[in-house]
């Protein structure tokens, strides 16, 4: 069994710390797998680590856009204060009670790239890796041929 081609996109830090691979391609992946369709799976993988860094009352207040009514900042605000008492007065025992924003961003970026691997680049021959478990700093991409 030969062993699989790994090649690396590497993270752009030059819009701070928020997770974002570079838009290329790299050179071990050139002639092997649909250079257009890697870097769309990369723009969107970007773009959803710009959607779950980008502040809203949901990411702060545990409170979900389609639950917003126009008394949601208070509401939001009010529930964060309690939930932040209960938490400290229970030692923290809360957090396993709530799911963290992120975590939903997490979950929806592994179907994508699941999804992508069946969908798109199985037939190439080519598996791309959660980035979440290379600890965010690079999106591994493997290639069989």
């Amino acid at each position: 069994m030969t062993e699989p081609t790994i090649a690396y996109v590497q993270r752009d830090f030059s819009k701070g710390t928020t997770p974002c691979f570079q838009q290329q391609v790299p050179e071990l992946l050139k002639g092997k797998v649909p250079e257009a369709e890697l870097l769309q799976t990369i723009a969107t993988i970007n773009e959803f680590y710009q959607e779950a860094e980008t502040p809203s009352t949901s990411l702060y207040c545990f409170v979900r856009p389609r639950e917003a009514t126009s008394h949601t900042p208070y509401v939001a605000w009010a529930f964060f204060a309690l939930y932040n008492c209960v938490a400290c007065l229970l030692g923290q025992l809360p957090l396993l009670c709530f799911e963290n924003p992120y975590e939903e961003y997490f979950r929806k970026i592994t179907a994508y790239v699941q999804h992508q691997n069946q969908q798109v680049f199985a037939k190439h021959g080519v598996t791309i890796v959660d980035p979440l478990r290379r600890g965010l700093r690079v999106l591994e991409v493997q290639s069989l041929k």
